[in-house]
């Protein structure tokens, strides 16, 4: 390429944008047709999502207690589950026929006595939110459910605080910068369950077992979240960012649990960094 025309080009781009829309610009060209072809490419994620329902015979409904709707409903179900598979649905993806919704079933798979297993391919952007029908359905944040029949009369119901999807369902909150979700849930339970929990060599085994390990709940939420960081080493450090990369709130020398209140931030998506200055960990929440 002429010399000349990319000094014409530099000085004309540099009128007309400031200096950090240049750096950009450079970027760009630097990375060339391939590497952009490449990002582009990345149109879906891997998620796997694993149900544990070794305690679902043990599910009972206590009288008086915020549970114990919820509770009853699982222990009725009880008596449709077939310890040899379990179903999920949501609005992952559309059906496999041309025209069909979402909130397809989803067979999953045994791995062991009473524990399943579904991998699937989310595709970004895929579920652009319902909020018309429930304020917390936003943009790839679904609603979803295990169920003991692919049926929606035996669908799983979870206690507050996470039943925040038509009062009695979950919300998944995909992490687009993670194109390998891996989570383990209870029936009927909300907070996510360790990997290395399952007894299962496959996942005990995981090297960021940290990052499995570091639970975030509930999420969605209406200010107050938990942060299980007892499997850092040392004392941590709690920060919430806002999508402008601001840090709203801060802990110092968390250890176990800790709780970190945001009531009163806007709605509105953050970031949840923990650290104990060796290793970091970023969790995506959504505040209602």
């Amino acid at each position: 390429m002429d010399t000349k025309f990319l000094l014409t080009l530099n000085v004309y781009t540099m009128k007309k944008f400031n200096t950090l829309a240049f750096i950009a610009f450079l970027f760009l060209i630097l990375i060339g047709k391939s590497g952009w072809t490449e990002i582009q490419a990345q149109d879906s994620i891997s998620i796997t999502i694993i149900a544990d329902c070794r305690d679902f015979a043990d599910i009972v409904a206590v009288p008086g207690t915020p549970d114990s709707a919820a509770n009853a409903h699982n222990a009725s179900q009880y008596a449709s589950y077939d310890p040899s598979v379990l179903y999920l649905t949501g609005h992952w993806t559309p059906g496999p026929t041309p025209g069909d919704l979402n909130w397809t079933w989803f067979t999953m798979d045994s791995i062991a006595p009473n524990i399943f297993r579904k991998t699937f391919n989310y595709g970004i952007d895929y579920f652009a939110g319902n909020e018309t029908d429930d304020p917390d359905l936003l943009p790839n944040c679904p609603g979803w459910y295990f169920a003991p029949t692919d049926d929606w009369s035996t669908q799983e119901y979870v206690p507050a605080p996470c039943n925040v999807a038509w009062d009695v369902q979950r919300i998944f909150v995909i992490n687009l910068d993670d194109p390998d979700t891996i989570v383990a849930f209870k029936y009927g339970v909300c907070e996510p369950e360790p990997l290395n929990d399952l007894g299962i060599p496959e996942y005990s085994a995981i090297d960021e077992v940290q990052d499995q390990n570091l639970l975030i709940y509930p999420n969605p939420s209406n200010g107050m979240i938990t942060v299980d960081c007892s499997s850092f080493p040392s004392k941590a450090v709690i920060e919430v960012l806002d999508i402008a990369g601001r840090v709203v709130k801060k802990i110092e020398n968390a250890a176990g649990i800790a709780t970190v209140d945001i009531t009163g931030m806007p709605s509105s998506i953050y970031l949840v960094k923990v650290t104990d200055g060796t290793n970091s960990i970023f969790r995506k929440i959504v505040l209602r």
